[in-house]
């Protein structure tokens, strides 16, 4: 994104100490250092900033608190912003997700989401949440405004708005 749009600045926020210097050694490897930072934060926990466009990549599902996430991300957002939520693509039916890309993410998500979720405290929303599900969680995060704004083969995006 920082390579696409040269004239903007991104913060990236991760729980994991690891991921959020493996991501700085990349920005400053490509330059970016200046644009890009990076910080290891607790999603509910985000530091006092504004921001345009706040985005959730494949990661909703995962966290251990995710309504204080979004109720947090929504407090970060300038007045005409929005979020940006990326999700693996599932279906609203049990049936939609009986296919190889469903199989592959049940599996995921069995193995790795839901046990991420439940070690940090929260619900076990698990990789293949359904649009409702995401929806529910938006509007109880005090959002007005959900909508799947793309889908590919294997991810949904979508779009939310205070």
């Amino acid at each position: 994104m920082a390579e696409a749009f040269p004239n903007s600045h991104f913060r990236g926020f991760d729980n994991h100490e690891g991921s959020i210097k493996a991501a700085a050694d990349k920005a400053a490897a490509a330059g970016m250092e200046k644009r890009v930072q990076f910080f290891v934060s607790d999603a509910a926990n985000l530091p006092e900033q504004a921001f345009y466009l706040f985005c959730f990549f494949e990661c909703l599902h995962d966290l251990g608190n995710r309504l204080a996430a979004l109720r947090r991300a929504g407090e970060c957002l300038k007045p005409d912003g929005a979020i940006m939520i990326v999700e693996p693509m599932a279906g609203n039916l049990v049936e939609e997700k009986f296919n190889p890309v469903g199989s592959t993410f049940s599996v995921a998500s069995t193995l790795c989401c839901i046990s991420n979720s439940i070690a940090l405290g929260g619900l076990a929303l698990g990789a293949v949440a359904t649009d409702d599900e995401l929806c529910k969680a938006a509007l109880d995060g005090g959002f007005k405004i959900f909508r799947r704004a793309a889908k590919m083969p294997f991810n949904r995006v979508f779009e939310v708005r205070l």
